[in-house]
């Protein structure tokens, strides 16, 4: 089977377009003396129109009812079409942007550990400045070459040729992460995703997609890798999910359809 590429780029920018096209089509035609005069001469029936004659002033009502209405339907159609390319570009974007998300976290918080281990060896090594001291014929222990490391980093931005992925780190007192916010933006679209940390079992993740539609998910953790999860989507529905361990994946708590149903209802895929 060949490779499939798909560039939702170009057709959240074809979206743009038509949506832009379809905006122009409207005024164009209403602006226009076709229309001004259409107006006029399908509700005259006496020979005063701009044309002297009933019969040409009917025709020309006619004519313009018709292309109005075409017109007015291209609008419509075009609008659609722009959306419909839309729908397609954001749900390929939010995908790989969940994806992008979990890396730029990934790296964020690898960075910080290393920020960690720096600051430990900076710490041990000031409790312990008087065995740096010089001495004769002996060398100063490893611990001694530790340097400051500042303050932690809370910014990493990673830039694309399309875009970029930022993630903000919030810290306590402790330089525990309590918030992880990250934020994708390519071709004019752009993901949020802001996970908020109550405890190290809680926590609460809300997500703003592309077409700007949120949704919320309240986690909870146990000690053995079991969990439950509650998520509200942009209409206020909430759906309850639970794991049944480490590396399990989340299961809804309503059961999936019976496969063997025709109803047309999709199949059933575990988030």
């Amino acid at each position: 089977m060949p490779d499939f590429a798909l560039d939702y780029g170009v057709l959240h920018k074809a979206k743009d377009d038509l949506h832009s096209l379809a905006d122009q089509i409207g005024p164009k035609l209403g602006e226009s003396a076709f229309d001004q005069v259409g107006d006029q001469t399908w509700i005259e029936w006496d020979t005063d129109t701009p044309f002297g004659n009933v019969e040409l002033g009917q025709a020309f009502g006619l004519l313009h009812t018709k292309v109005s209405y075409s017109m007015s339907k291209a609008e419509s159609d075009i609008r659609q079409l722009g959306d419909l390319f839309g729908a397609v570009a954001d749900a390929f974007f939010d995908v790989d942007a969940q994806i992008a998300s979990g890396m730029g976290v990934m790296g964020s918080t690898m960075k910080l550990d290393e920020w960690r281990s720096k600051q430990k060896a900076w710490d041990y090594k000031q409790a312990h400045l008087s065995e740096c001291a010089p001495k004769d014929g002996e060398q100063a222990p490893g611990f001694c070459s530790a340097v400051d490391p500042g303050k932690p980093q809370l910014d990493y931005d990673v830039t694309t040729a399309t875009g970029k992925v930022h993630t903000h780190l919030t810290l306590d007192d402790h330089y525990n992460v309590t918030q992880e916010e990250s934020t994708i933006t390519t071709n004019g679209q752009t993901y949020t995703s802001t996970t908020t940390y109550q405890s190290t079992t809680d926590y609460t993740t809300k997500t703003t997609f592309a077409d700007n539609t949120t949704t919320t998910s309240t986690i909870h953790m146990n000690g053995d890798g079991t969990g439950t999860m509650s998520v509200t989507d942009n209409a206020g529905a909430v759906t309850t999910y639970h794991k049944t361990g480490p590396g399990a994946e989340w299961l809804p708590d309503k059961p999936p359809p019976d496969e063997s149903d025709n109803s047309g209802a999709g199949a059933y895929v575990p988030i």
